[in-house]
């Protein structure tokens, strides 16, 4: 298995391609750190991953809150000693005719898409030094919720 014993921390695991990518990496031996507002979604994936033979773990993360990062991170170095992969999947996007879209919906798209993924990133590669992990960041879900 290619990600065997790895920790992977995947943010906007919750739903869409986080989900997605978790049970992915399950598949392929790592141990999931699954992170995104949504506990009781996350809670449901671990239970999947378990189902299926894999282990994986929910960590409560908003990346729109840099204390919540930052904890989320400690977190997971707690739980398991390490992280080995990032994947700052987490996003979003505003949905409506430019005309009628505010600056805040502009600033929350911002805000969720690209400071969420440099703030993942800033807390995530002192860790993944630690092991010559990977920081991954792939498209952001089809979900305008955020995750």
């Amino acid at each position: 298995m290619k990600f065997q014993n790895h920790i992977v921390w995947i943010t906007g695991a919750s739903s869409g391609i986080g989900l997605h990518l978790a049970k992915a990496f399950a598949k392929e031996g790592a141990i999931i750190a699954a992170s995104a507002r949504r506990m009781a979604l996350l809670e449901a994936l671990v239970l999947e991953i378990k189902q299926e033979g894999g282990f994986a773990q929910a960590f409560f993360c908003d990346v729109m809150d840099e204390q919540s990062i930052e904890k989320c991170m400690h977190d997971i170095v707690q739980a398991f000693g390490k992280l080995d992969v990032c994947v700052a999947n987490a996003g979003g996007g505003v949905m409506g005719k430019i005309e009628k879209l505010s600056a805040d919906e502009w600033d929350r798209q911002l805000r969720l898409n690209v400071t969420g993924l440099a703030l993942t990133a800033k807390y995530a590669l002192p860790e993944l030094r630690k092991t010559n992990g990977r920081n991954w960041r792939l498209c952001t879900s089809d979900n305008s919720s955020g995750k």
